[in-house]
C-alpha cells in the first residue's frame, strides 16, 4: 500500500494511509480499529510482521517483543482493557531494552489516538486505586488530547525477571505523548517490584476501559469476573 493511497477493506471501509517518516504506517478503521501495516523504524525494525489494535475487542493478545516480562504486561493491558492486540517487535536488544520498549509505546499510543478518531461521546476520564497483593497503585487518566505524565513509582535500577524497570517510565511517556492523554501513576505501597509494575499496568488499562466508554447508548463497564 502506497503512502497516502486510499484503500478498501471488508466490509467496505475506506481509510487513508499516512506516513510521517518515523512511525509505522497505520490504517484506521471506523470501528475503533488500528492496523500497523509496515515498519519504517529502520534502527529498531519494530513491528516486523505488522500488528493490530482493536479497542472494542475481547482481550485477545499475541505479542512478541523479545522481553518476557514486558510481553506479560502487554498481555495484561489487552486483557484488562478488553482490547485485542497483535504485535511483533524486533528491537536492538543487544544494546539495551530502551528503544524497543519506547517504540512499542509510541506505536500503541499512535494506534489508540487514531482508532479513537474524534472521541465523540466517550467518558474521557478514569481513575482507580488498584491492589496487587502487597502493592497498591493509584492511576488517573484524561483522554484530553494533551500529553502529560506524572510518574511516581519506586522501582529498583536492576532487572526484574528479564525487564529493566527504568524503561517503564519511557514506555508510559511515549504512550501518552502519542495518545494525547494525561496520565498520573503513583505507587502508594509495595515491596515486590513485579507487583508494583503489574498494579500500575492493570490500573492504567482498567481506566482506559472507563475512559473509552460511550456515554450514551452502548455503555460497557469492566466485567468483575475477569479479575
Amino acid at each position: 500500500v502506497a503512502t497516502g493511497e486510499a484503500v478498501v477493506l471488508e466490509p467496505t471501509v475506506i481509510a487513508a494511509v499516512q506516513d510521517d517518516g518515523r512511525y509505522p504506517l497505520h490504517l484506521v478503521l471506523s470501528d475503533r480499529l488500528s492496523v500497523l501495516l509496515e515498519d519504517v523504524l529502520a534502527q529498531a525494525d519494530l513491528v516486523g510482521e505488522g500488528g493490530e489494535l482493536v479497542l472494542d475487542g475481547e482481550g485477545r493478545c499475541e505479542v512478541s517483543t523479545g522481553i518476557g516480562l514486558f510481553d506479560h504486561m502487554l498481555e495484561l493491558m489487552a486483557y484488562h482493557a478488553r482490547m485485542d492486540l497483535r504485535l511483533e517487535a524486533r528491537g536492538d536488544l543487544e544494546v539495551d531494552q530502551h528503544h524497543t520498549v519506547e517504540d512499542v509505546g509510541l506505536c500503541l499510543g499512535k494506534c489508540l489516538k487514531e482508532a479513537l478518531g474524534e472521541k465523540e461521546g466517550i467518558e474521557r476520564y478514569g481513575w482507580v486505586i488498584l491492589p496487587m497483593d502487597e502493592a497498591l497503585c493509584r492511576v488517573s487518566l484524561d483522554l484530553s488530547g494533551r500529553p502529560h505524565l506524572s510518574y511516581q513509582l519506586d522501582l529498583p535500577a536492576r532487572l526484574v525477571s528479564d525487564f529493566d524497570p527504568t524503561c517503564l517510565r519511557e514506555f508510559l511517556q511515549a504512550f501518552v505523548n502519542e495518545a494525547g492523554m494525561s496520565l498520573h501513576v503513583r505507587g502508594l505501597s509495595g515491596e515486590n517490584p513485579h507487583h508494583v509494575m503489574e498494579a500500575a499496568f492493570k490500573g492504567m488499562q482498567w481506566q482506559l476501559v472507563t475512559g473509552l466508554v460511550f456515554l450514551a447508548g452502548l455503555c460497557f463497564r469492566p466485567d468483575l469476573s475477569l479479575c
